[in-house]
């Protein structure tokens, strides 16, 4: 059986779909089917969450083994996750806005009507973390637009990013039911989201200060 298989977040079993078997080909070669060495990574499949294993150099040359696991988020950790969004919208994106663009995004992740929805599951948000610590975050909405994408600078060029939209594009497809998922790209993550499987829809535009270009990823098994 050349299909890999998957616990999702009900414990049922499934098959991931081409955009999530295309990372676990090598898993399927060795016939390993928890644990694999993946491009200098280690990736583990736990039920419900994604784990993703490297090593970090510190004093003294010394590696240090860092544990990421991607899974969804609590109640509880709300306010970190936007805390993260708006510390690295700051450092990175903030200058391809203008005064209009950043007060738009501070009054998106601060409206009490999203917190809302994502109480009552209608705004979907998954976190990665290191030792229980976020270091990165993603949002839906809609069901399948990606309306938030933040990783910590500290965790930068690490493939967390790309992990956490194998993490929902899978969430989409198997719990949604949809086959692609959309994103409006900010200027500085055209050339990320390009880089894992996004295609242009459109012309950049600007709305309310903020500027982006429509993308989407199509994620049929």
């Amino acid at each position: 059986n050349n299909n890999f298989k998957f616990y999702n977040w009900r414990n049922m079993c499934y098959t991931i779909p081409n955009t999530v078997k295309e990372l676990f080909r090598s898993i399927l070669a060795a016939g390993l089917f928890d644990r694999q060495y993946i491009h200098g990574q280690f990736l583990t499949l736990q039920k419900g969450m994604f784990v993703l294993e490297f090593g970090r150099r510190t004093g003294g040359n010394v590696i240090k083994p860092v544990r990421i696991v991607v899974r969804p988020a609590y109640r509880v950790e709300w306010d970190d996750a936007m805390a993260l969004a708006w510390r690295t919208f700051m450092q990175f994106e903030a200058k391809d806005y203008t005064l209009e663009g950043i007060e738009s995004f501070q009054d998106f992740i601060t409206d009490t009507v999203l917190y809302r929805m994502f109480l009552m599951g209608a705004y979907q948000l998954f976190g990665a973390y290191d030792n229980g610590i976020m270091v990165g975050m993603i949002s839906l909405r809609n069901e399948t637009h990606i309306s938030l994408l933040f990783v910590d600078r500290k965790y930068h060029k690490k493939g967390i990013g790309r992990m956490l939209i194998d993490y929902v594009s899978e969430y989409v497809w198997a719990e949604e039911g949809h086959s692609r998922i959309t994103v409006n790209a900010a200027p500085y993550a055209v050339g990320f989201y390009h880089r894992v499987g996004f295609a242009d829809t459109g012309t950049e535009q600007t709305r309310e200060g903020v500027r982006y270009t429509p993308m989407e990823r199509n994620i049929k098994a």
